[in-house]
């Protein structure tokens, strides 16, 4: 219910009937899913084996580039109280990590060395967002953020006991200076896989 009040657009007529409660359970579910996948490829990463910014693969950095817009159109959004636009925007970057970026780093993850350079690159992004997504989830649905923050398979951020005393993760300045030329191939290249894997599915 709680998450049903945060994504329903209250400038308007407010409604609710079972079908709203079950659309809304199911996006419950797709979030819980996609933040237990996360933690998932977790469990033997520890922060001090992260990827240096610099050192990461330009996928990665695209990736950091897109989590660190949706942190900044979700702060801007609690500022503004458009609860609405927050669960809005938790919803389209959770979608494209499960249907993009987690699709296509299984091979990383799972049949890379453990101690290779790109499975840890993965893993450090993948730390940097489900960070990211527990904090910004703790305020509407508050019982699952901490539910996952106790279950990081490493020490808290910042020696924290609870995710409500952790404080909001910053978001480093290099997340959001990557080139143009680099987001638009990345941007690019998407719309392309989109339309091939539409086309094979049609097929």
């Amino acid at each position: 219910l709680r998450l049903w009040v945060a994504s329903t657009d209250y400038s308007g007529d407010v409604n609710i009937g079972m079908n709203i409660i079950k659309q809304t359970s199911e996006a419950y579910r797709k979030l819980r899913g996609t933040i237990r996948f996360l933690m998932g490829v977790l469990d033997d990463f520890k922060p001090e084996e992260k990827v240096e910014y610099d050192n990461l693969p330009s996928f990665e950095k695209y990736i950091l580039h897109r989590l660190d817009a949706t942190m900044n159109e979700i702060e801007a959004s609690y500022k503004t109280y458009d609860y609405a636009r927050v669960v809005a925007s938790i919803s389209s970057f959770t979608t494209f990590l499960s249907n993009v970026y987690l699709d296509v780093s299984k091979d990383k993850l799972y049949i890379g060395e453990q101690n290779d350079i790109k499975r840890r690159a993965c893993q450090t992004v993948v730390s940097a967002t489900v960070e990211r997504l527990i904090a910004a989830i703790a305020p509407l649905t508050p019982h699952m953020a901490e539910e996952a923050f106790q279950a990081l398979p490493y020490d808290k951020p910042n020696g924290a006991i609870s995710v409500f005393i952790a404080g909001w993760p910053t978001r480093p300045e290099a997340w959001s200076s990557l080139a143009s030329d680099d987001v638009k191939f990345w941007d690019s290249f998407l719309e392309i896989r989109d339309t091939v894997n539409k086309v094979i599915e049609d097929a």
